[in-house]
């Protein structure tokens, strides 16, 4: 094991002791149970993405976010865009630069942030 390898698990090691020790003392969310609740967990978004489509429908025209919402974001910073949306940075960023089109459900929050 080279030195960098060494430097990583030590490390990784010591994380995992300092998780520990939070958890104990009540500091730190607990570990998941069990398996089924780590499924539940995933499932919760695509829970909440098909009650969003059962209400507004699926139809998608990625030009009006490009013709309508996304000339508004072009000067807003990632960061605000992210804690509106719930969106990732990176695929902030993506959406940004025209790469990427968001869910509708999104649009109406790049909207009122860039109201802001």
């Amino acid at each position: 094991m080279g030195p960098t390898a060494y430097v990583f698990s030590r490390g990784r090691v010591a994380s995992c002791v300092l998780q520990v020790h939070a958890r104990r003392r009540g500091l730190a969310a607990p570990l998941t149970s069990s398996k089924s609740e780590a499924r539940r967990d995933d499932y919760e978004p695509k829970a909440e993405l098909a009650a969003w489509e059962r209400q507004h429908g699926k139809l998608i025209d990625p030009s009006a976010f490009e013709r309508e919402i996304l000339p508004l974001i072009q000067n807003v910073p990632l960061s605000r865009l992210a804690r509106a949306s719930g969106l990732s940075l990176r695929y902030i960023s993506q959406i940004r630069r025209g790469e990427r089109v968001p869910h509708p459900r999104h649009w109406a929050a790049f909207r009122h942030i860039s109201a802001i």
